[in-house]
Order: C-alpha cells, then sequence, then structure tokens
C-alpha cells in the first residue's frame, strides 16, 4: 500500500520498497509501469553512511546514494520510526518527464513519517499475532492456533467435500527424554533413553 500511494501521488515510473534483513535491504516489493525490473539488494552499512537517520529523503545526485541504487533511481526515502530505519523506498524517474522539486521532497518526507509508523505498527501487531498463537520455546503452533486451524480445514472439507482424517501422537514416557536431556534439547534417536514398551 504505501508503495503503490507513493507512486500514484508523485507519478513515478517505477519504485521499489527495500526493507532491512541482516547486513542488507532487500527489494521486498517492486511496481514498474515498464515491465519486470531485477534490483539488487542495498548494503546496510554503506546507506546508513551515505544517508543517516536524520536524513528523511535524499535525491540521487549525492555519489554515495547513487552507486547503491539502480541508475534511473530519482529520490531515496527513508522510512525512520524513531531510530529504527523500517524500510527505504526508491522512486523512480516521474511520467512526462517531470522534476521533483523542493515542494516534492517536503511532501515526501511527510509522507514517509507517516508511512514509518504505519509499519512499525504493521510489525507490532504482527509480533502480538505470532506471541498469540505459538510457543516461545518451540516456536510451534500453540493449542489456541492449532484449533482455530483445525475448524478452518474441516470447515473447508465439509465446504468442498473432501475426506479428511486427523491424526494425534502421544509419545509414552517422553517425559524420561526431557528429564535427562531437558526441554531445549529436543529428541535425538541416539542419545534418547530405551524407554521398554
Amino acid at each position: 500500500l504505501i508503495l503503490d500511494f507513493m507512486a500514484e501521488v508523485f507519478f513515478c515510473v517505477w519504485a521499489c520498497l527495500y526493507r532491512p534483513l541482516g547486513d542488507v535491504y532487500v527489494p521486498k516489493v517492486v511496481r514498474s509501469l515498464r515491465g519486470s525490473m531485477s534490483l539488487n539488494p542495498i548494503n546496510r552499512a554503506q546507506l546508513e553512511l551515505s544517508m543517516p537517520p536524520d536524513t528523511p529523503v535524499c535525491a540521487v545526485e549525492d555519489a554515495g546514494i547513487a552507486k547503491l541504487f539502480p541508475s534511473t533511481a530519482k529520490v531515496i526515502v527513508a522510512l525512520d520510526a524513531g531510530a529504527e530505519r523500517m524500510a527505504v523506498l526508491a522512486l523512480g524517474p516521474r511520467l512526462h518527464d517531470q522534476t521533483f522539486g523542493p515542494a516534492e521532497y517536503d511532501l515526501t518526507g511527510t509522507l514517509a513519517f507517516a508511512a514509518a509508523i504505519a509499519l512499525k505498527n504493521a510489525d507490532l501487531v504482527e509480533q502480538l499475532q505470532s506471541a498469540a498463537s505459538s510457543d516461545p520455546l518451540t516456536g510451534l503452533a500453540n493449542r489456541r492456533a492449532m484449533e482455530e486451524r483445525l475448524a478452518a480445514e474441516l470447515s473447508r472439507t465439509q465446504r468442498h467435500h473432501i475426506r479428511t482424517s486427523v491424526v494425534a501422537i502421544d509419545v509414552d514416557r517422553f517425559k524420561l527424554v526431557n528429564d535427562r536431556h531437558g526441554h531445549l534439547v529436543g529428541y535425538d534417536p541416539d542419545t534418547a533413553p530405551k524407554v521398554a514398551k
């Protein structure tokens, strides 16, 4: 939504939203009016050196920025929520050879702040949903999530008249494995105690 909105407001030929992943910003969403584009990840340290946190909008005339982004990029917008950089938006040329002027840079900065807050809120909601539906120790779905998924799948099978089976497995005396090796180790058949049946 952020990418589409910004590209339409400024009538850009293309736009790309880069999200942080480890040491790079990866192109997550690309929109182009002139066919598909192949974009490379951006080195995080180089970008943050060329575009510090206090820089919401940057023209590509800056040599440090120009070498990181495609040659047709015109404006780079940092989506910063406080000290955290949520994403970077690259905007390509505008339709009809219009240029980005001071008014467009000001508007881009204002919209970038709102977009960064929206991304931060979306990340927080995703974290809350994950915490509510998964076990923090194993990362597996918890009982509530399993019941919701089971209800959805059973509803789907009834709707489409599909035969289905539900299998539940209970391992006898698994407490012995947990007591001997600990809950975090998991089950390794080579080191697990041999339990008599």
